[in-house]
């Protein structure tokens, strides 16, 4: 069936007349008639009786116009939407990160900045990589902003290319320690180290962030030495059990931190690693003017 035959259909019915269904349509009487005809023969069974009186609709027609009168208005209402937005600036912009809640600001940001259009703005928090590179995979999302450690890094990102990404660098920071005020080191003055800390409970991202952390206190060498480890899965609770216990975390989002009330970022300027900041897009995909205003607020972070 072709959408122009739903309207003749129609026609025919509310007229009772080719002649006059033809008329309507701006159509010539033969041709209306031969795509009736052709429509019938395709479904395989008759809309309509002709005689010489005029044309009724059979009781399969009936039927049948039930749904086309549905699918007119759904049509019409279709129709409708497309001119209204024809006629207006609509900004899209679509956005998975993981685990940054810093984006959350820049985000509020582009949104205060586009105020003057109507926008369809979307930012989804994702729990792990994977599912932020899905996302943009699959058009759910225009871009990523991710986060990698250095002992995976070059990993990462290889598997991005491969899988028809590409990765840009924002930004790197080197690893700090965390420590809230309950934890009896947060006011000392003298420079604090890792061995100083394996004294406290260490606290953690669940999942995809449980893998990674494991993987650098192993190469940091710590591991087993660690008394006490804690697990969480959200970011509210990790800074909670920083902020109100005597554990510490490891990060370099130390600027994310450092908004936290009562929490202390202490860097560890001396170790080879590092947490680097980036984002990734389709292979051969142009952004829009206002994900890349969304991406030139984050490269104009002054940085220290």
């Amino acid at each position: 069936m072709k959408l122009e035959q739903i309207a003749q259909v129609i026609a025919v019915a509310n007229t009772g007349s080719f002649t006059k269904a033809a008329q309507q349509l701006y159509l010539s009487q033969p041709n209306l008639s031969q795509s009736i005809k052709q429509l019938e023969e395709e479904i395989g069974n008759n809309i309509f009786e002709r005689a010489p009186s005029g044309v009724t609709v059979t009781p399969f027609g009936r039927e049948y116009l039930d749904h086309l009168y549905s699918l007119q208005k759904e049509l019409d209402s279709l129709d409708s939407f497309c001119q209204h937005h024809s006629q207006e600036i609509r900004l899209s912009l679509s956005i998975a990160v993981t685990k940054c809640i810093w984006i959350n600001e820049h985000f509020s940001k582009v949104i205060a900045a586009s105020s003057d259009h109507n926008l369809h703005f979307s930012l989804y928090n994702t729990e792990d990589l994977d599912t932020a590179l899905d996302l943009v995979r699959s058009s759910a999302c225009d871009l990523a902003v991710i986060n990698l450690f250095s002992i995976e890094r070059r990993e990462e990102i290889r598997r991005c290319v491969n899988s028809g990404l590409e990765y840009h660098r924002f930004f790197s920071f080197p690893l700090h320690i965390m420590i809230g005020e309950k934890n009896p080191l947060y006011h000392q003055e003298a420079p604090i180290t890792l061995e100083d800390m394996l004294a406290y409970p260490y606290v953690s991202y669940g999942s995809h962030r449980e893998l990674t952390s494991s993987r650098l206190l192993r190469s940091l060498g710590i591991s087993q030495h660690l008394q006490s480890t804690i697990c969480v899965n959200t970011n509210s609770a990790l800074y909670n059990v920083v902020a109100n216990t005597q554990a510490f975390t490891l990060s370099a989002n130390a600027f994310a931190y450092t908004a936290q009330p009562g929490i202390r970022a202490i860097p560890l300027s001396d170790l080879p690693y590092f947490i680097e900041y980036g984002w990734v897009k389709q292979q051969r995909m142009a952004l829009s003017s206002v994900a890349e205003d969304f991406i030139q607020s984050i490269l104009d972070i002054p940085v220290r």
